[in-house]
């Protein structure tokens, strides 16, 4: 389990792209799933294709990385926030 936040400049954070953080993020998944020994040791298909996501937080990050993972053809099933989450098994389009 991991965790990534973008910050606003005057909160600490660092001038970029708005996307940025959520593509990082997507850099990480897509890479730890294209490792041998990762995918071997958690019995996982290679690739994002057809991968379920569940997203916690449909911000900045959140919808960027989902984006990203959609559009590398992962099922973006479930989005959560504090105080709500919803689920659908065929996916969403961020």
């Amino acid at each position: 389990m991991g965790a990534s936040t973008g910050k606003l400049i005057s909160q600490g954070g660092i001038s970029g792209r708005t996307e940025s953080t959520g593509l990082g993020v997507f850099y990480v998944l897509k890479e730890l799933l294209n490792d041998d020994t990762f995918c071997d040791k958690y019995d996982l298909g290679h690739g994002l294709r057809g991968k379920k996501i569940i997203i916690q937080g449909f911000g900045n990050v959140g919808y960027h990385f989902a984006n990203f993972c959609h559009k590398e053809g992962a099922r973006i099933v479930g989005l959560i926030e504090r105080d709500a989450a919803i689920y659908n098994q065929a996916g969403f389009d961020p």
